[in-house]
């Protein structure tokens, strides 16, 4: 049979398997994308990120972005190989999901390894900063902090601000709420700011792994086509 008749039989369901795993795996790319855009332009980290110590959030949106975008495109062209019955097309889509595998995989992997650390020095860069912390002079980092992650001082809270002599705690510890009172935050940021962090770190790293996985699905539907066709040929 030549590669004119097309495929048929199971080789024809190895064919359109590969073109829905495509479709879902553009939608992967979509969620990436969605994920990095989130983290961009969420309200509570999008102040943060001008502060150094928690640069490493914009760089991750960015990458989610950029790799969400690579994919929505190699998911096109692996539905066109798979449609086309293209060997090149197909061998080029197999090379291209296994670097990005790759890197999804030990993105994923930083993410859970190399958060707590991360998370470790942002939070003694902040208590540094709180230390120093004067009643008539504000601090924009430790301001910016309480206000974000909705948390007042360090492990003692706002007991901290009256050990070191301070009369009154920063206003970026008693926000007002709807009726205009004040109402003092009492978890501290040590203990405020990992859970925070964590909970999207966690989601991250379970996107980027989640998509790693089927991206190896993909890899063996696109091997599993591609011998069917030179076979057929």
């Amino acid at each position: 049979m030549g590669a004119g008749d097309g495929l048929g039989g199971c080789h024809a369901c190895i064919k359109y398997l590969m073109f829905a795993f495509n479709f879902i795996f553009w939608l992967i790319g979509c969620a990436l994308v969605g994920v990095g855009i989130w983290v961009m332009v969420d309200d509570s980290f999008k102040e943060l990120m001008g502060s150094t110590e928690f640069a490493y959030l914009q760089y991750g949106g960015i990458t989610l972005i950029v790799i969400g975008g690579i994919i929505m495109v190699v998911g096109f062209f692996g539905c066109c190989g798979a449609i086309r019955e293209s060997q090149c097309l197909l061998v080029m889509f197999f090379i291209s999901m296994m670097l990005i595998f790759m890197v999804l995989t030990a993105a994923g992997v930083v993410c859970l390894i190399q958060a707590e650390p991360v998370i470790e020095k942002a939070i003694e860069a902040f208590e540094d900063q709180l230390a120093t912390y004067k009643e008539n002079e504000r601090n924009e980092l430790v301001d910016l902090v309480q206000q974000v992650f909705k948390c007042c001082g360090g492990k003692l809270g706002v007991l901290d601000y009256t050990a070191q002599g301070m009369l009154t705690p920063p206003p970026t510890c008693y926000p007002a709420n709807s009726d205009g009172i004040p109402v003092p935050f009492l978890e501290g940021c040590p203990s405020a700011v990992p859970a925070k962090l964590k909970e999207h770190t966690t989601i991250a790293a379970g996107v980027c792994l989640g998509a790693a996985g089927v991206i190896l699905i993909g890899m063996i539907f696109s091997m599993m086509l591609c011998c069917a066709i030179r076979d057929q040929e």
